[in-house]
C-alpha cells in the first residue's frame, strides 16, 4: 500500500457543507486533497477503502468525519 503524504501547512476544505452533514460519524474516502469529491463511505474503514479500490481509486484519502460541529485538523 502507498502513503500520500503532505508535509506543507495547508488550509483546506475537504467536504462540503452537505457532504458532512451527510457522512457524519462515517468513514470516508477522497481521490485527493484538491478534489472534494466523495468517492465511497461508510462506518467500516476497510469497506469503505475497498469500495474506493472497486470504483478505481488506486490511493484514495481515508477521512474519519465526526459526529459533532468541530475544527477538523488533519
Amino acid at each position: 500500500m502507498r502513503v500520500r503524504c503532505y508535509g506543507a501547512a495547508m488550509e483546506n476544505v475537504l467536504l462540503t457543507a452537505t457532504d458532512a452533514e451527510k457522512y457524519r460519524g462515517m468513514y470516508v474516502t477522497l481521490s485527493s486533497l484538491e478534489a472534494r469529491e466523495v468517492s465511497s463511505g461508510g462506518r467500516d474503514p476497510g469497506d469503505v477503502l475497498a469500495e474506493a479500490a472497486r470504483k478505481g481509486f488506486d490511493m484514495p484519502l481515508l477521512v474519519f468525519i465526526p459526529d459533532s460541529d468541530a475544527v477538523w485538523i488533519y
